[in-house]
């Protein structure tokens, strides 16, 4: 044994540089072949391994809005809900912002001529407008959802009523800075303001929250043979004249005004309610010209969705609590989530439908 490890020593001596490109070949060799065993079962990992830990972003659990219904995540469904007062005069038309909003309040504000109280919560349109004056009806129906209201002034009735403490009150006379007069219309018919302006001016008077009952909302069901797919709403005058064709691929309504397509003007999209609902109010005019309607109290009522109507009765037991829409049976009628557009039409005016 001795002798043999003598000669290989010798033998070594003798083959340094056979001996040394030996051994650096068989390192490179070891150090390919665990570099492949090591790819190899990498890739086998990624690819069979379904419950390897993930890097991306936790799921976010989403809450429906109270305002509409649609699913939305936690912090736009606590975001404190706005209104604007909205005009609907032909030199109003298009308006901006309507086609966003989450509920639409129209109603006579004087002569025939309509207005709208457009109430926000998750959405946030870049522009709102043309804003016009507040009348107390649409006051009362944005403190129902307990909504800061903005307006450009109002009826002695309503500005009295909005300047008291419990209401939130965005008016533009003495909040001039959130608002400003558009160069491309003529007043009184370009007073616009945005999101920005109205965030800002509700943080600074702490309007941070709004805290009323949500509607009953329900997962749309369009029939499979609607039976209202038409529908007309006389108002007032043919200026004011409202209808909606059922669009069964989106379970929606489309809006046409005086006959036209009642579009966006930012968008060119035209408005599309979820849900059509029309109360039958009682209304008068006082001493000073100004519409007198009682938004509490109940009365009939008519609800369009998934191109079907349901009659019943609307119940409202006090200015500031809200409504429930009850079928002729008595049960309360849930809505589709997006979109409500509600008509408050005089009792001897018609809705036609088909």
């Amino acid at each position: 044994m001795k002798k043999r490890l003598a000669r290989f020593f010798d033998w070594a001596k003798k083959n340094k540089k056979v001996l040394l490109v030996s051994s650096t070949i068989l390192v490179v060799f070891l150090g390919i072949l665990i570099t492949a065993i090591w790819l190899k079962n990498s890739k086998e990992v990624s690819r069979t391994d379904p419950n390897a830990t993930s890097t991306s972003e936790p799921t976010i659990k989403l809450e429906k809005s109270p305002l509409t219904g649609v699913e939305v995540s936690p912090d736009l469904a606590k975001r404190p809900v706005k209104g604007i007062v909205i005009e609907n005069s032909p030199d109003a038309r298009p308006q901006s912002g309507l086609q966003e909003a989450g509920v639409v309040f129209e109603a006579i504000a004087e002569g025939g001529i309509t207005r709208h109280l457009a109430l926000y919560q998750e959405a946030r349109p870049a522009l709102f407008g043309p804003v016009r004056s507040l009348r107390p009806y649409f006051l009362e129906w944005g403190k129902t959802f307990d909504a800061a209201v903005a307006h450009v002034g109002g009826s002695p009735e309503a500005l009295q009523y909005a300047r008291s403490a419990s209401m939130k009150d965005l008016d533009q006379f003495s909040h001039a800075g959130s608002f400003y007069r558009a160069s491309d219309r003529y007043a009184p018919h370009n007073m616009y303001t945005t999101s920005d302006l109205l965030d800002a001016l509700m943080n600074e008077l702490g309007f941070q929250e709004s805290k009323f009952t949500p509607w009953t909302r329900k997962a749309d069901t369009p029939s499979p043979a609607p039976n209202a797919s038409n529908i007309s709403i006389n108002i007032s005058s043919q200026y004011y004249a409202s209808s909606y064709t059922y669009d069964q691929a989106s379970n929606s309504y489309l809006r046409s005004l005086a006959g036209n397509a009642h579009k966006d003007r930012e968008s060119g999209k035209q408005i599309n309610p979820k849900v059509v609902i029309v109360m039958k109010i009682p209304q008068s005019v006082m001493a000073d010209g100004h519409l007198k309607m009682p938004t509490a109290g109940s009365g009939e009522l008519l609800i369009f969705q998934d191109g079907t109507l349901t009659t019943g009765t609307w119940q409202k037991p006090g200015a500031f609590e809200q409504y429930k829409f009850l079928d002729a049976a008595g049960a309360e009628i849930s809505l589709n989530a997006g979109q409500a557009w509600v008509v408050a039409l005089p009792p001897e005016k018609s809705v036609t439908y088909n």
